[in-house]
């Protein structure tokens, strides 16, 4: 997280990973309960409240978005916060945002 964005204090990155892992780790529980035509869809919606989530906190001036569309070039930060879920073909830029 510092990587992402050196502004945000320990306490903050701390309490942002603890956050982050506790939906997914709720999430994950539930999925692995999940009958399987619900999975993707838990997924898929985990992956959206993450991004929504750190976004904000981790978009320092300089560094790149954490998702980018396929195909798509990286948005300016207004069109990145918006209210709109990111489509199904969505991919990590960034693979250690967490360290």
């Amino acid at each position: 997280f510092a990587a992402r964005n050196p502004r945000l204090g320990t306490r903050e990155r701390r309490r942002a990973a603890l956050i982050a892992a506790t939906i997914g780790q709720s999430i994950l529980a539930r999925r692995a309960r999940a009958v399987a035509a619900e999975k993707k869809a838990l997924f898929d919606d985990l992956r959206r409240i993450l991004i929504a989530y750190l976004e904000p906190m981790l978009d320092a001036p300089s560094s790149a978005p954490l998702v980018e569309i396929a195909g798509a070039s990286p948005a300016k930060p207004a069109e990145r916060r918006s209210t709109k879920a990111p489509s199904k073909s969505v991919s990590r830029s960034v693979s250690k945002s967490t360290k």
